[in-house]
Order: C-alpha cells, then sequence, then structure tokens
C-alpha cells in the first residue's frame, strides 16, 4: 500500500508540473484584451480617384495637416515618422505663395500613407480605426502604359479591394468646362470614363469631391448656388448621371467642394495657368469633409462583420483555454474526485504508518493538485473582464467620433444642399 501511495504521489507530482506548465504556456499567449482590440479596430482601405492635376497630393497634405492634432474636431489623424515628413513637405511647397505646387506623383510610383483616427478623451489617447490612403500618378488612370504597366495593375487591384473611392473632379477643368472651353470637357470625358469602367459596379461606398473649389466660388454666400450649377452641369454627363445612379441605390452620394488653400491664394493667370497670390495665406476649405462623409459609411457597413468576427475568435480563444487536456487531468480528477475513490484514499492514508489525519491530507492533496485550474480559471476571468473593458472603451471612443462625423456631414447638408446627389 505504501508503494502504491508512493507511486501516486510520484505521478501527481509530475503531472501537476506539465499542469503549470501548460498555464504557463496559455499566460503567455496574446491577452484576450488585445485580441478585442485587434478585431474590433478595422483597417480601412480609402483610395482617391483623380486625373493628372487633380490635386491628390495637395488636398491630402492640407487634410493631414488640419487634422494632425485635435484642435478642430474630437478626432485626430497620426501616420509613422517619415509619412509626417513626406506630407509636411508637401504642404510647405502648397503653402507657400513665393514657390511652385508640389511636383506631380511619377508614372510608377505609388505610395500608401497610414493615418491612425485617434480620440482624446479625458487625457487619453484612444486608436479608433486605421486608415490606409493610396497616393499614385494620375496618368495611371487615363494614359497608355508601358513602363508603368505594372503600377496600373496594382492601382486596379488597389481599387478593386478598397473599401471606399473618393473620386477627385478638377475645379479648375470643370471651370474651364463652365467657359466652354473645349480642354475642361475633353479632361472630364476621359476621366469618367476611367471611373466608370473600374467602380460602376463595385458595391463600397463612393462619394465625388470637387478639388480647388476656390476657382469655382467667388464668396461663401455663393457656394451652394455655384455648386448647384456645377452639380447640373456634372449631371449632364452621361457617365457621370450612369454612376450616380449606380450608388445612390445603395446608400447617399455625396458632391464635396475642397480646397486645399482657400480663397484668394490661387488664380488662373492669363495663360490659363492656376498660379499662387505672393501677397496671399493658405486658409484650407472643407478639407475634412471627405473623411467625415466616406469613414462612418465604412463602419456602418463593417460594424456587424466586425463584432461578429472579434466574438467567433474570442470564443475560440476561450474555448481552447479553458479546455483540458491529459496534463490537467490529475488537477481535474482531484477536484471532482468520486465518493468510493475518496473513501479508498483515506482509509490507505490512514493505514499508513505514522500519518495521521488522513481526511485533512486528502484535502490537502485535492488543494494542491487542483491549483492550476484554479490559477487559469482566475486569469482567464481577469482576461475577459480586461477585454470587456477594453471593447466598451473601444465602442465609447468609435461613438464620438462617429457623431462628429456626422456634425460635420450636418454641415456639409445645410451650408451645401446641393451636395446629396
Amino acid at each position: 500500500m505504501v508503494i502504491l501511495i508512493l507511486l501516486a504521489v510520484i505521478v501527481v507530482v509530475v503531472w501537476r508540473r506539465l499542469a503549470v506548465q501548460r498555464t504557463k504556456d496559455l499566460a503567455s499567449r496574446t491577452e484576450l484584451s488585445e485580441i478585442a482590440r485587434q478585431e474590433l479596430l478595422p483597417t480601412v482601405k480609402v483610395v482617391a480617384l483623380g486625373a493628372s492635376g487633380a490635386g491628390k497630393t495637395a488636398l491630402l497634405a492640407s487634410m493631414f495637416h488640419r487634422l494632425q492634432a485635435p484642435a478642430y474636431t474630437d478626432y485626430y489623424l497620426k501616420v509613422p515618422h517619415d509619412q509626417m515628413t513626406v506630407l509636411n513637405s508637401a504642404y510647405r511647397r502648397v503653402s507657400d505663395p513665393a514657390g511652385s505646387w508640389p511636383d506631380s506623383t511619377k508614372t510608377g510610383e505609388t505610395r500608401e500613407f497610414t493615418f491612425t483616427c485617434m480620440t482624446h478623451v479625458n487625457g487619453e489617447h484612444h486608436e479608433v480605426a486605421q486608415i490606409n490612403y493610396l497616393e499614385y500618378a494620375g496618368e495611371l488612370l487615363t494614359e497608355e502604359q508601358e513602363g508603368g504597366a505594372s503600377a496600373q495593375r496594382a492601382l486596379v487591384e488597389y481599387v478593386d479591394s478598397a473599401a471606399a473611392v473618393l473620386i477627385l473632379l478638377d475645379g479648375f477643368r470643370i471651370k474651364q468646362l463652365l467657359e466652354n472651353s473645349s480642354d475642361g470637357a475633353l479632361h472630364l470625358e476621359s476621366a469618367l470614363t476611367a471611373y466608370v469602367n473600374l467602380i460602376i459596379a463595385k458595391t463600397y461606398p463612393v462619394h465625388f469631391v470637387i478639388t480647388k473649389w476656390d476657382l469655382l466660388s467667388e464668396s461663401e454666400e455663393h457656394d451652394d448656388r455655384r455648386l448647384r450649377v456645377v452639380r447640373d452641369l456634372l449631371l449632364s454627363y452621361p457617365a457621370f448621371a450612369a454612376l450616380v445612379r449606380a450608388k445612390s441605390g445603395q446608400r447617399v452620394v455625396r458632391l464635396i467642394p475642397v480646397s486645399a488653400v482657400g480663397r484668394g491664394f490661387a488664380r488662373v493667370d492669363e495663360n490659363g495657368h492656376v498660379v499662387k497670390n505672393l501677397d496671399s495665406r493658405v486658409r484650407p476649405a472643407y478639407v475634412e469633409l471627405p473623411l467625415s462623409v466616406v469613414i462612418p459609411d465604412v463602419f456602418y457597413q463593417l460594424s456587424h462583420s466586425l463584432e461578429r468576427t472579434a466574438k467567433e475568435k474570442m470564443f475560440a480563444e476561450v474555448e481552447d483555454r479553458i479546455k483540458l487536456d491529459s496534463r490537467d487531468f490529475l488537477a481535474h480528477m482531484g477536484r471532482r474526485l468520486s465518493q468510493p475513490t475518496a473513501r479508498a484514499l483515506r482509509t490507505a492514508f490512514s493505514v499508513v504508518p505514522g500519518v495521521t489525519g488522513g481526511d485533512q491530507l486528502l484535502d490537502l492533496w485535492v488543494q494542491w493538485s487542483s491549483r492550476p485550474l484554479d490559477e487559469r480559471r482566475d486569469n482567464l476571468l481577469d482576461q475577459l473582464s480586461a477585454a470587456n473593458k477594453e471593447a466598451a472603451l473601444i465602442y465609447g471612443s468609435r461613438q464620438r467620433v462617429l457623431d462628429e462625423f456626422q456634425r460635420q456631414v450636418s454641415m456639409l447638408e445645410t451650408k451645401f444642399p446641393a451636395s446629396r446627389l
């Protein structure tokens, strides 16, 4: 009997060590709160389609400059430092009245900017979403490519996998069109053909952005009337009207005027070129609106799938952590000993020479052998509580930013009733 008990003790010691190791292995895995954060914080791919010269770089740099700190809104944008230097350099060139405009993106050159949308609440900074934004050469949309063919294919693939698209319409070309210039009509028709071919069958949100609005409107009081004229002109083009019809059946489609520099900074000279006024300064207008319009559409589109995926992954992880394997067997048995087995062990302990208090000894053995399960249970409960807090924080931060976006959209509709297509 003594030998039996010693063997039992040795087996218990060995298997308990294995159970402890499993508990350590589980503790080293990704925290449940981190899993919740990874699954509930989306990465959104946004592409701004615009022909060469439409002002994609200027708009991107101006938007980041305005939204780099929570000065105007309840949210702000953060980028990796190397990308910040690129955008900051572009903004310096845009805003310098004595300098030239930024160089156009070279054919075959594409860059993806990673914006992290943040909110600032009670002294703490919280992430809401990551926005991947592609910059590319406008010629890839409208011109036949040879050396840049691979870049053109990459652009098409990016557009296919995007979560949302902003179509940039060059305000300078629209101005030409309003003035009956054939150049304006040719550029617009070429761009619209590319847009229709790329996205008319896609289901993601699409909105139209009129760049260089400062060249089109003389005063704020004149803004909506001017936008109505531009809207009616654009809708007279079958390709534009077809895109609007295809997209408005699924959700609201908007026409958003923006200016990366603001009124008075630039003008069209006697040679038909857009030049800077030397005695002016930049006052960007409405540059945050495209983001305010497109991101809520994406969130509402993704929210159910995000929550479903997060729950499925959390449930799978919890199930894996609580399931027993052979290393947990004795710990499990120590907790759930049958009465006959317990009586037999008590009897065995009681007949060992020099051993008294068999009941107390068995209770100690049960407590000792089941301790790894207790630790695992407590750790799991703590992690579940932390994951719930993380999810609540994400939902609260997201709603705060979405409310801000909605305020800006309401402002857009109030100031520009004609913006709703």
